[in-house]
């Protein structure tokens, strides 16, 4: 109940944030309009980190510029990116409509090694999935079963399926993870099931160029930029485990070019310094995101490996 209850409490939240009205911003609309010659009836800017621009009885007929180039000089102006407008007319004028858009893609490659083969059929414990949503966030998650085989399989893409559903739907990720571990914790009379685990997952907004990477039990991220590269780890316990979740939130901003790499504890082997996945990311990166995912496998493997092996790359550009 306290979990249902917090996602509605976030959901208000956000709807009320999504039509907050910004009377500075409007009043730099109307500055530029006016020196670009163009009469209009009034304007409405609303929204917070997505802004929707509406322009009522908009008259272009004695502007300097054309309805064209007004949408570049809307950018200059707010410090945002926008997408085409809509027009309806409205008699002799038209109510224009222009909101934000994305600032950044990001593409996602990955490469898995199952330590467990039955029946001639190989078994992967671990779980990737990797989606936007229609609030403008990209999501990356890698969950880890734990143990191998069906059983690790089985809990790693039922995780999987539960937070895409939940993020997808707009929930917020400590809430959906909390959720989660609230179902994986549960009792059965005395008895607690053996059911746990690791939850990597990233959230990265396309407009604003922030990361949150939200760590429950799993590996070290690591974040190749340009010919540096940076680790962000955390120590904290698998889902299933405890009654409350134990989350760690790392936040950095994005720059495009950045290659973010997810790995799952069959590539680290639970060590805390891997000298060869370091030195592989800064001496020997694959600029081809899925033939570096293979690389890191390949290499994992030949180290002696014998847990699920994974590696995920985020590639990061700017639209």
């Amino acid at each position: 109940y306290d979990g249902i209850s917090k996602i509605l409490e976030e959901a208000l939240a956000g709807g009320r944030a999504d039509y907050i009205i910004d009377e500075g911003s409007a009043e730099t609309v109307e500055t530029l309009l006016k020196k670009l010659r163009y009469s209009h009836s009034g304007v409405i800017v609303y929204g917070g980190r997505r802004k929707t621009v509406v322009i009522k009885g908009l008259d272009a007929s004695r502007a300097k510029i054309g309805v064209s180039d007004l949408r570049v000089r809307l950018e200059e102006s707010l410090g945002i990116l926008l997408g085409d407008p809509v027009f309806v007319p409205v008699g002799s004028r038209f109510d224009v409509t222009v909101s934000t858009r994305r600032k950044y893609t990001a593409k996602q490659y990955s490469s898995s090694v199952a330590a467990t083969e039955i029946k001639g059929k190989s078994i992967c414990g671990d779980n990737v999935c990797g989606f936007c949503t229609h609030r403008d966030y990209y999501y990356s998650l890698l969950s880890d079963g734990m143990g191998t085989g069906k059983e690790a399989a089985l809990t790693s893409r039922i995780a999987g399926m539960f937070l895409e559903k939940m993020l997808s739907a707009g929930n917020r990720p400590e809430t959906s993870v909390r959720l989660l571990n609230s179902f994986m914790s549960e009792r059965d009379g005395s008895a607690r099931h053996e059911c746990s685990v690791t939850a990597d997952l990233l959230e990265f907004d396309l407009i604003t160029g922030q990361f949150s990477i939200f760590k429950s039990g799993a590996s070290p991220t690591y974040i190749k930029r340009g010919n540096n590269c940076f680790k962000l780890r955390s120590n904290t316990l698998p889902l299933g485990i405890l009654d409350k979740p134990d989350i760690e939130r790392i936040r950095f901003d994005a720059q495009p070019g950045d290659r973010i790499v997810m790995v799952s504890d069959g590539v680290t082997q639970n060590r805390e310094e891997l000298a060869w996945l370091q030195s592989m990311l800064i001496n020997d990166f694959d600029a081809d995101g899925q033939k570096m995912a293979k690389k890191i496998t390949d290499r994992a493997k030949a180290e002696g490996s014998e847990d699920d092996i994974t590696a995920v790359i985020i590639e990061i550009e700017e639209n």
